[in-house]
């Protein structure tokens, strides 16, 4: 049976609130005061941080998907108590109000951008506008950075546009997709600027793929702005299998040299299925793509792979598919279903993992890499009643599911360091996971994960049953810390109750090389801590 190293430590939480007073040696929590007002409004995104505090967006839960979206940004000081917050309200152009995308900070700056549906000549405008962080209004420099032809009848479309930032925050990538027929080839386009957000090229490309058989999944961009797309190319038709045996590859498309230049790099997947592929740029500009591959099937994961492609000379210099060992398979089993499952593998029967979703790649300075993925899924449950009359209807339930963490540690040639599962329990119904999941900072060589759990599953050392973290009872706060050797160590932060809050790990981000901002919500009550780790 694997053991956990378990150390559990009291309530870390300032006694200017009436908590505990013991501290953690590892992270010093500093709490911002309790605010009252609507249930309604949740953070979505920290968007920033600067010498005087951190600025963060709140929306109305659920309703995302709206024409006008009422959006909040609040400004808190390094004691974590807000300073300002503002309703954004975008001017009228016409009779069209123009809709938020998302904010970018960058430099010292904050940057709004908004889009316009334009009913006249079907197609969406981009605008950008800079926010003055005194009164956290947008300034008068309103400018149009796109217009695209991509249309989508009258129904307004929240995620038209997309971003993503090079790992400098040197270099901003606007991408979108454009208008193009059944049938036939996908279009994109594709505008990169600089930290100013001047425009320092536009591409609106044809893919080399007909849209119906490439998706892509990733897009990053790197300091010198070229732009990298992941996608999963189809054979002959968007089927994940066909007779058993995968039917898709992944593919690497590269727009360098202001887009004028395009590479192509297929990922033979060597009859393996590829799970949730993700990719990265190095410093030196070379591609990491890796994520888990499966025997089977996409619901499944039997280990990890790991692509290294020379961003100079456009050659696959390393690939590695690992299988996952027996005993990280069997880490957190019963006694009972340990047994079990090595027998079925000694008797070569598939053993695997299921339901596990890549969440994101840490780049180390070995060459390697570590992947963190989490055990998720949501399955809906339909109950038919009749009513007094004879009338039958239908009640919908979702339940999610956010259980078991799983840390992979590559090499640089792909090979398998160490794996470890972090054991939680997160099963809620009809929430939209609102308080499950988890968050996670890189500091120095340690990586830290928070998430909440049962209090009865502090002391867990694989032995007995684990219990699901409610919503409707007290949950602790939990910092799961992993060493660059794999040692796990785990301690609790601080309880719902005493708090008055429930963290939300999913919106909770690390600002700085040693600081995390914490959201907590319950009902009616906001407040945020700042986790600084030592």
């Amino acid at each position: 049976m694997k053991k956990t190293i378990l150390t559990v430590s009291s309530f870390v939480l300032l006694s200017l609130w009436g908590f505990g007073q013991d501290q953690s040696d590892k992270v010093e929590l500093t709490w911002g005061q309790k605010y009252i007002e609507s249930a309604r409004f949740t953070l979505v995104d920290i968007v920033g941080n600067d010498e005087t505090g951190i600025y963060a967006i709140k929306e109305k839960r659920g309703i995302s998907t709206q024409k006008t979206r009422a959006v909040i940004l609040e400004h808190y000081d390094h004691q974590m108590n807000r300073t300002k917050s503002v309703e954004l309200k975008l001017d009228k152009e016409g009779e069209e109000k123009r809709n938020f995308e998302f904010i970018i900070h960058l430099g010292e700056e904050l940057y709004i951008c908004s889009s316009l549906k334009d009913l006249g000549v079907k197609s969406y405008h981009l605008y950008v506008q800079r926010i003055d962080k005194e009164t956290l209004l947008p300034k008068n420099d309103l400018k149009k950075i796109t217009e695209t032809d991509r249309w989508d009848g009258i129904r307004y479309n929240p995620n038209f546009y997309n971003y993503a930032l090079s790992r400098d925050s040197s270099k901003v990538l606007i991408y979108y997709k454009l208008d193009y027929e059944k049938d036939s080839k996908e279009r994109i386009g594709l505008k990169v600027f600089d930290n100013r957000m001047n425009e320092l090229w536009e591409l609106n490309t044809t893919l080399p793929y007909t849209g119906e058989l490439f998706e892509a999944k990733d897009y990053k961009i790197d300091s010198n702005g070229n732009v990298y797309i992941l996608g999963k190319l189809y054979n002959d038709k968007p089927k994940e299998e066909i007779r058993g045996a995968p039917n898709y590859k992944y593919q690497i498309l590269s727009y360098s040299d202001e887009g004028t230049k395009l590479q192509q790099y297929p990922i033979d997947p060597e009859g393996k299925f590829l799970n949730g592929m993700k990719i990265a740029i190095k410093e030196d500009q070379n591609i990491i793509c890796s994520g888990f591959y499966s025997l089977e099937g996409n619901n499944s994961i039997h280990g990890s792979g790991f692509i290294r492609i020379n961003s100079k000379t456009k050659s696959i210099e390393e690939k590695k598919f690992a299988e996952f060992g027996i005993d990280f398979l069997t880490q957190n089993m019963s006694d009972g279903k340990e047994k079990r499952t090595k027998k079925k593998k000694e008797n070569d029967r598939d053993v695997a993992l299921y339901a596990y979703k890549l969440d994101g790649i840490i780049l180390k300075d070995d060459g390697g890499a570590t992947l963190i993925g989490e055990q998720r899924s949501d399955f809906s449950n339909f109950r038919y009643s009749t009513n007094p009359i004879g009338q039958q209807t239908r009640q919908t339930n979702v339940k999610y599911t956010c259980n078991d963490i799983i840390v992979v540690s590559l090499s640089s040639n792909g090979e398998i360091e160490w794996a470890k599962k972090i054991q939680k329990k997160q099963e809620t119904i009809d929430d939209a996971a609102f308080f499950s999941s988890y968050s996670v900072s890189v500091v120095k060589d340690k990586l830290h994960f928070i998430y909440n759990d049962h209090p009865k599953n502090l002391n867990y050392d694989g032995e007995g049953r684990i219990r699901n973290m409610s919503v409707q009872n007290e949950s602790y706060l939990v910092l799961t810390t992993l060493g660059r050797d794999g040692i796990l160590t785990k301690e609790a932060l601080f309880s719902s109750y005493d708090a008055d809050v429930r963290a939300r790990p999913i919106v909770s981000e690390q600002i700085s090389n040693n600081e995390m901002i914490v959201y907590g919500q319950s009902g009616r009550v906001h407040r945020y801590v700042r986790l600084s780790f030592n």
